[in-house]
């Protein structure tokens, strides 16, 4: 039986660039990057959590745009089963997963 449609929906890009944006420098800095910013939109988004339509694609994407204003680059990954979206950082040549939900960050692979 084959899968039903992928539902997909109408979204206006951030205003910003990509090609303005840096990678990480180092893990060090992505991680306290991470730490820093993901409490505070949780803390200024308590309504989000209130709210059962704010869920993991909204916390990257929300986490996407903070990184962007501050210069970053930072992607947006889905998961290969469809069940769960973070975001993808790369420090030197290294990808990491970040999970913008749980402030998690795990080592995905190389570029090369």
């Amino acid at each position: 039986m084959p899968d039903e449609p992928l539902k997909m929906r109408s979204i206006i890009g951030p205003p910003w660039s990509s090609s303005n944006l840096t990678d990480w420098q180092s893990y060090d800095q992505l991680r306290e990057w991470v730490d820093a910013n993901v409490m505070i939109f949780l803390k200024q988004g308590v309504e989000w959590t209130a709210d059962p339509r704010f869920d993991c694609d909204d916390y990257a994407m929300r986490l996407r745009d903070i990184a962007a204003e501050d210069g970053f680059y930072l992607s947006l990954q889905l998961t290969a089963d469809r069940s769960h979206m973070g975001n993808l950082a790369i420090v030197n040549g290294e990808m990491y997963w970040v999970d913008p939900t749980t402030t998690e960050i795990f080592y995905w692979g190389t570029l090369d």
